[in-house]
């Protein structure tokens, strides 16, 4: 079990890390405006091109702190199954038309799983901003550097 444990770290962390830069929230207007927009639930699924998962829940509040919730599930091969839920915590502000977070807090289960997380968000430090494409009462949508974009649901409370 901890070979198969280290196998999908090692697999998945630049995928758990891909995902987290790419929740930096979306809106349209001026930085303002995206300010003002962000704030509230959303929630994505995202499925890799290798079978892995991420369901999710993210909170941007108006003060610029932000929570995610998420359930990692990782297919190392067809016969496994390895899953984590994850909780990060942190700050967002608006910048030149681009969302930035910074991770302040993670937390793992499995634990083995909370170091690996912790190193690939990069604890403490701003991460690279997304384009902010849309933003609206139904969606927002995010694009990172490399043009890849992902859109998120808003859930209405």
């Amino acid at each position: 079990m901890t070979s198969l444990i280290q196998f999908a770290k090692s697999k998945n962390t630049y995928l758990i890390f891909t995902f987290f830069l790419s929740i930096l929230l979306t809106s349209c207007g001026s930085n303002g405006s995206f300010s003002e927009k962000v704030p509230g639930w959303y929630e994505a699924t995202l499925v890799y091109e290798n079978g892995d998962s991420l369901v999710g829940k993210i909170t941007y509040y108006k003060n610029g702190q932000n929570k995610m919730e998420a359930d990692y599930i990782m297919h190392p091969s067809s016969d496994v199954k390895v899953s984590a839920k994850i909780i990060i915590e942190g700050r967002w502000q608006v910048r030149n038309d681009e969302l930035f977070e910074t991770v302040e807090k993670v937390s793992a289960t499995p634990k083995v799983l909370q170091e690996t997380i912790e190193t690939a968000m990069k604890v403490g430090k701003e991460l690279p901003g997304n384009k902010i494409i849309e933003v609206n009462e139904d969606r927002l949508v995010l694009q990172n550097k490399q043009g890849d974009q992902t859109e998120y649901l808003r859930i209405k409370k």
